[in-house]
């Protein structure tokens, strides 16, 4: 962030921000951050910040860490994930790394009460928020993670949270994990109107194996941490009958209408 990109994000939350707390809290933890970041031991001490604050934005009251700003101006801000995807009368949208649950937030404000949501998001810090964020909307939340075989893996937390990486060992955090395939089944998903994936580069590991699962859904987004990543999926996903634009890192693919 630079001084222009602080001012813009400031006034954006001031006219988002429903109370003086919200816009308090946002002008100080924004340019705590900016500041911070800049010193060589920030990443440090901004992972180490765990107290999550209320705020309102919107009509939404969101628990924020001091490690989330950059993932809440991501999303509410830069806008990075679209919304007209909603066609559905009762549609299902599945969050995959829901980290903290502000994606899922974003696409409650267009899809509303109507949607059923399904969050996976398997590092217990972040699941801990997650459950506080969305404890007023009609979610589903699992501790688990999403990956090529299903059984126990293992994660590490490089920083910020939203970092959660795969272990190479068993030095990691131990996790339950479960194939896409297994987990529609489980659930008794039939159709997805939207899955979004953002699993910090694990995400082509959901393309490998059993991909039956890809049949059932409409749109998919897909947070790339690569271009090798994003050029497979890409692949992977045209040859089975979508449309994928990227843009700033993020691959929207949509269905083709066939006829």
């Amino acid at each position: 962030m630079n001084i222009k990109s602080i001012y813009a994000k400031i006034k954006f939350c001031w006219s988002q921000a429903d109370d003086i707390k919200s816009r308090a809290y946002l002008l100080m933890m924004t340019t705590k951050l900016f500041v911070v970041s800049k010193i060589p031991a920030g990443p440090k001490r901004i992972a180490s910040d765990q107290k999550a604050t209320r705020i309102c934005i919107s009509g939404q009251a969101i628990y924020l860490r001091l490690q989330d700003l950059g993932v809440f101006y991501e999303i509410f801000y830069d806008e990075i994930y679209p919304t007209n995807f909603s066609s559905a009368q009762s549609p299902v949208i599945i969050d995959v790394g829901a980290h903290i649950g502000l994606a899922t937030l974003y696409f409650y404000r267009n899809s509303g009460d109507r949607a059923r949501y399904f969050c996976i998001e398997p590092y217990p810090p972040n699941h801990h928020i997650l459950e506080r964020n969305l404890q007023d909307i009609p979610a589903e939340l699992f501790l688990i993670a999403i990956s090529n075989h299903s059984g126990q893996l293992y994660l590490t937390d490089q920083g910020y949270g939203h970092n959660v990486h795969i272990a190479k060992d068993v030095q990691g955090y131990p996790t339950a994990c479960r194939t896409m395939t297994a987990f529609v089944r489980q659930q008794g998903i039939t159709q997805v109107e939207l899955l979004k994936i953002d699993i910090e580069g694990a995400e082509q590991y959901i393309f490998e194996g059993d991909m039956d699962w890809i049949d059932i859904c409409q749109n998919i987004i897909i947070e790339c941490h690569s271009t090798e990543i994003k050029a497979e999926i890409e692949k992977i996903l045209k040859n089975r009958n979508f449309a994928c634009i990227s843009r700033a890192g993020i691959l929207s693919c949509q269905r083709k209408i066939l006829g």
